[in-house]
């Protein structure tokens, strides 16, 4: 295991003759934080990547970016349903993908 020094300055407020006294300390230089899991961030950008590759594996297209519902007299019904939404079957959110009605 390697060690590197850590210096403070810490001040002493007692002596006037010496204003700082540095103390050097050793610290272990590991990777550890290397070795953990990757961040939650990346491992929620590899879901949602998984996630729109099998949804093309299954349509042959990427979701559309919006879904609009309309009336017969061509009024927006709302609510408005964004990409995200196509891919929660395969982001293991089928409970909230069954409550979503697309073609009402």
């Amino acid at each position: 295991m390697k060690w590197f020094p850590l210096v403070t300055d810490i001040p002493v407020t007692r002596r006037p003759s010496s204003a700082t006294r540095n103390d050097c300390h050793q610290i272990p230089a590991t990777n550890s934080t290397r070795r953990r899991s990757p961040h939650p961030v990346q491992k929620n950008l590899k879901e949602f990547g998984l996630a729109l590759h099998n949804y093309h594996d299954r349509h042959r297209t990427l979701p559309p970016g919006c879904v609009s519902l309309y009336d017969s007299n061509g009024n927006d019904t709302g609510p408005d349903w964004g990409w995200l939404s196509f891919l929660l079957p395969d982001m293991e959110q089928s409970a909230a993908w069954r409550q979503i009605s697309f073609h009402t």
